[in-house]
């Protein structure tokens, strides 16, 4: 375990309305209690559970993270996991301009109060995200988290840590390698061929998301959107 301060690049900073979202999907993926939140992550090459707090107080906000893994953490990983948490959690948007004009708005100033500097954030890498809207198509929200469960257990990664049980997803590679009929079998139907198609994909880094990240919104939908047609 190794633990670090870190602090948002931006006060104040919005703990709970960033790192918990209500419409997230209810897989054992992450974990949240209000000041408090649990996380698989992959970065660096390496698997770990990270444990994320808030140190103090919103106006000038800083987080304690905590990292479970096996072994040494090298300062290599430490880096690319603090990127990565600096990415997915929106931590260098500066939100006090926003914040200003929308308190002087009459019909966004009661929410802005209420959820002021809260981050457009997204646990997910991008593959994963894409696996989580590829079960959510023509699903109820209990039968997209059924699916996802028969995947995690027979494909996820199983971490406990700090007393939670979570799963990472699979790496792509390792999806893409599984038979169409085999996926069939753990019950997600068609989504089995796309699941098989997108892990593919970016298994042979046709989709690469580093690069994407690199691109402003509309190029990288445009690059999305190719591969996709494809």
């Amino acid at each position: 375990m190794r633990c670090r301060h870190a602090a948002p690049d931006a006060a104040p900073f919005h703990f709970d309305g960033t790192f918990h979202k209500p419409s997230h999907l209810p897989a054992p993926l992450d974990a949240w209690e209000p000041g408090w939140y649990w996380h698989t992550l992959r970065a660096g090459g390496r698997l770990c559970g990270v444990r994320i707090r808030a140190a103090v107080t919103s106006a000038k906000p800083a987080l304690r993270v905590a990292l479970y893994a096996r072994g040494r953490v090298s300062a290599g990983d430490r880096d690319a996991i603090r990127r990565e948490l600096r990415w997915r959690f929106d931590l260098t948007a500066d939100l006090r301009k926003f914040s200003r004009q929308a308190r002087q708005n009459r019909r966004l100033r009661t929410v802005v109060s209420k959820w002021r500097d809260t981050r457009d954030s997204c646990a997910y890498s991008i593959y994963e995200l894409l696996v989580v809207s590829l079960l959510l198509q023509n699903a109820t929200v209990r039968r997209t988290v059924q699916m996802m469960q028969s995947l995690l257990e027979a494909f996820g990664t199983k971490l406990t840590f700090d007393g939670k049980t979570l799963f990472a997803i699979w790496r792509p590679a390792e999806a893409a390698a599984v038979s169409e009929s085999d996926l069939r079998a753990l019950k997600i139907g068609y989504r089995a061929r796309f699941l098989k198609r997108l892990s593919a994909d970016f298994a042979k880094r046709k989709v690469d998301e580093m690069k994407l990240r690199a691109l402003d919104a509309d190029a990288a939908r445009k690059e999305l959107m190719r591969h996709s047609m494809k």
